[in-house]
């Protein structure tokens, strides 16, 4: 029984860490926005935000981070996120932060370039 539990283990582990790397590497962009619910600005970003993400291609994955979780810690700190919103691209391991407008057309095709 134990084997059967450890195998399943490491099964869901080596499918987790494949997804990983697949969403890290190839023809993948990662966009993540950080946010904070209480922030006004990213209130105000939100519905762009959502616009963006109803028209992201195949190849664009989103992801929304609330900086305010703690199970999300990881990720603000080794993306450096001190304010919010703050939004980060993510293609063949290279980071870069957004800066442009905030709407959802130029999201879209900051993501894309």
């Amino acid at each position: 029984m134990w084997i059967i539990l450890l195998l399943i283990l490491f099964w869901i582990i080596l499918q987790t860490e494949n997804m990983q790397s697949h969403m890290n590497a190839g023809p993948y962009t990662n966009v993540y926005y950080f946010f904070s619910p209480s922030c006004g600005f990213c209130q105000e970003m939100m519905p762009e935000w959502q616009k963006f993400e109803a028209n992201a291609i195949e190849t664009i994955y989103t992801e929304k981070i609330d900086i305010t979780n703690p199970a999300n810690a990881e990720d603000v700190a080794k993306y450096g996120v001190i304010s919010v919103p703050h939004i980060i691209k993510v293609n063949n391991g290279a980071a870069e932060v957004y800066r442009g407008e905030r709407t959802a057309d130029a999201l879209n095709a900051w993501a894309m370039g």
